[in-house]
């Protein structure tokens, strides 16, 4: 990770996790990313769509 105290690179991570179905790691960088940047609302966003299993369209991601 070439920016680890950049809340845009902790949400674009968690956001890759997530894509690839490891929802437990994506909350935690979409956390820090809040921590790093508490002004920036994107990863705010993500997280709870996430929680609410509403992050991804139907059939977005294939998880096992």
């Amino acid at each position: 990770m070439r920016s680890p105290r950049k809340a845009r690179t902790a949400n674009n991570l968690g956001y890759a996790y997530a894509l690839a179905c490891r929802d437990a790691e994506a909350l935690v960088q979409f956390s820090r990313a809040v921590t790093l940047d508490p002004a920036d609302s994107r990863a705010r966003v993500n997280r709870r769509l996430l929680e609410e299993g509403m992050l991804f369209r139907d059939g977005e991601r294939h998880c096992r």
